[in-house]
């Protein structure tokens, strides 16, 4: 009579593929790091079938650096029950909430670059730096875009973004959205005071001042 298999237990085959992504590698360059035959790598991964040989299981315990008593326990549930490892999602490696939102609709959506691109109305280049490196856009225009996208009110938007820019931008901690001015937003009252307008100048990106430079330029 076989035992119940522990559901909280991960396969070997989930442990080693995470351990992978975790370490920025490829099978190939793990597998040749911690001298573990990369067939039989591969054949844990895809068929979640472990190894037999003790000449490989004992680098590839070694590997994953956790306990003896937690490599049994994937082991034998990998022997009473193989499976395959579940790929990564991209957004679990996210640099920042920003980036994992973005991600996680393109999961969702199942977007290519190019399709992203195309729904975000954004170049192919612009659209590949959003998802590759997660970092903010500086144009208020690409920011609007990307709301729309996300289907967020600007509120979530301007949280999301305070939430993913970096604790050290002396931007911060003051004006948590700084770079993103929201369309809503951009016409000053009819009692804006000087000094209320260079407060407001003083909140903006370097390509935003371009911007309003050349803005001033053309009506002056």
């Amino acid at each position: 009579m076989s035992t119940a298999i522990d559901g909280t237990i991960p396969s070997l085959a989930q442990l080693v593929a995470d351990t992978i992504v975790r370490g920025g590698s490829s099978v190939a360059a793990f597998a040749r790091s911690k001298d573990i035959p990369y067939v039989s790598l591969m054949k844990l991964i895809n068929t979640g079938q472990p190894p037999r040989r003790k000449s490989v299981l004992d680098p590839l315990a070694k590997a994953l650096n956790i306990s003896e008593e937690a490599f049994a326990a994937s082991l034998a549930r990998s022997k009473q029950n193989p499976s395959p490892a579940e790929a990564p999602r991209q957004s679990d490696n996210a640099a920042n909430p920003f980036h994992a939102a973005l991600l996680r609709l393109v999961e969702e959506k199942s977007f290519t670059t190019k399709a992203f691109a195309e729904a975000a109305d954004l170049s192919v280049l612009t659209a590949a730096k959003l998802l590759k490196r997660g970092e903010l856009p500086g144009r208020a225009t690409t920011h609007e875009k990307l709301r729309n996208l996300l289907s967020l009110t600007e509120i979530a938007y301007r949280d999301l973004l305070a939430s993913s820019r970096p604790v050290d931008d002396d931007k911060d901690a003051d004006h948590p959205a700084a770079g993103y001015v929201s369309s809503s937003t951009t016409t000053a009252p009819a009692n804006t005071t000087k000094g209320e307008l260079f407060e407001l100048i003083d909140r903006l990106s370097p390509a935003q001042l371009v911007a309003l430079k050349n803005f001033l330029l053309s009506v002056l």
